[in-house]
């Protein structure tokens, strides 16, 4: 599904080709992997259960006014609903899609219960506190700017890649190349080589900030869901849950951490309100406004030296937001 917060910009070597026009061999090699998926996406009765009890208009409506207060138009934005979402239980996923995902190019959801249910209880939080983050943590990254350009031949994009960014170009796949692809999903992008039905991401820009960015968002917006429904938990889950903020350890939440401090930070020294700052790093996230806008990289050069973005862009583990705390916040 492809509406105005999704819009895809390709290019052929033959010149460019803008939104709906995506060659029909594409289309087509994206439908059969749609199904293939399908086919062994397997209903989870647990899972049908648990989303039964999800008031979704409630976080539809959250989605909304967020995006109205960061001058987006709901409207325009791609806030998903139950029938986006599906079971994962028994795919092979990577270790950064175990709990759940959001696939841009299909617009779905995929969550794995089992795997939330055994995070939730290794953490000691409640399990439906943990579930509702997760998905909440996918709906938000449907919502982000998505896009989709540069579709080239491997030969050209190596081409590119060697003489224009003066890097060695990247070692041949065993798998045939159909063509190359820069995808964006709100602050992160990544360089995809299609391998057949299978993707390899080559490289990836910002895409652990990104994720900081959602995580710390999910998590207001699964307090502010419990506010509004509280019969979904009990008291005593919220208190336990809100405790655990603070403990955990893997690398959204530290990512998340560098969020906060990056708004504190800013608001010191720019006067701005950290409302005001938050607000402003989600209209770019939703809006598709990047850290390549002038504008945008010269208020960071200035607030924290023209080192900090390209070490921000690199930053892909705990270790290097950690470092990053202690250099710039």
């Amino acid at each position: 599904m492809i509406n105005r917060s999704r819009e895809i910009t390709s290019v052929t070597e033959s010149g460019p080709v803008v939104g709906d026009s995506i060659n029909k061999r594409r289309r087509e090699q994206e439908e059969m992997v749609r199904k293939k998926r399908r086919t062994r996406e397997q209903k989870s009765p647990v899972l049908e259960a648990v989303l039964a009890e999800i008031n979704f208009a409630d976080i539809q409506e959250i989605l909304q006014s967020i995006a109205t207060r960061c001058g987006i138009d709901p409207k325009g934005t791609n806030i998903l609903g139950r029938e986006h979402v599906f079971n994962s239980e028994g795919l092979v996923k990577t270790e950064s899609e175990r709990l759940s995902s959001y696939n841009a190019a299909r617009n779905e959801i995929v969550l794995d219960y089992e795997i939330i249910k055994e995070t939730a209880d290794s953490m000691g939080i409640s399990r439906r506190l943990q579930f509702l983050e997760s998905l909440i943590h996918e709906l938000i990254h449907g919502a982000s700017k998505v896009e989709k350009s540069i579709f080239i031949s491997s030969k050209t994009y190596m081409l590119l890649t060697t003489f224009l960014h003066k890097l060695s170009p990247i070692e041949q796949p065993d798998a045939d190349i159909s063509s190359h692809r820069k995808e964006r999903l709100g602050y992160g992008y990544s360089d995809v080589l299609n391998l057949g039905d299978e993707q390899k991401i080559v490289r990836e820009f910002f895409n652990l900030f990104d994720e900081g960015i959602t995580e710390k968002l999910a998590t207001e917006i699964v307090l502010e869901y419990v506010r509004r429904n509280p019969d979904f938990v009990d008291k005593q889950a919220v208190a336990v849950y809100k405790q655990n903020l603070d403990k955990r350890t893997s690398t959204y939440a530290q990512s998340a951490r560098f969020a906060e401090g990056l708004i504190n930070k800013l608001s010191d020294k720019t006067g701005v309100e950290k409302r005001v700052v938050w607000q402003g790093i989600l209209h770019g996230k939703f809006s598709g406004q990047s850290f390549d806008d002038p504008e945008v990289k010269k208020l960071f050069d200035e607030a924290f030296g023209p080192e900090f973005l390209q070490r921000l862009s690199k930053a892909n583990n705990t270790q290097d937001f950690v470092k990053l705390c202690e250099d710039y916040l």
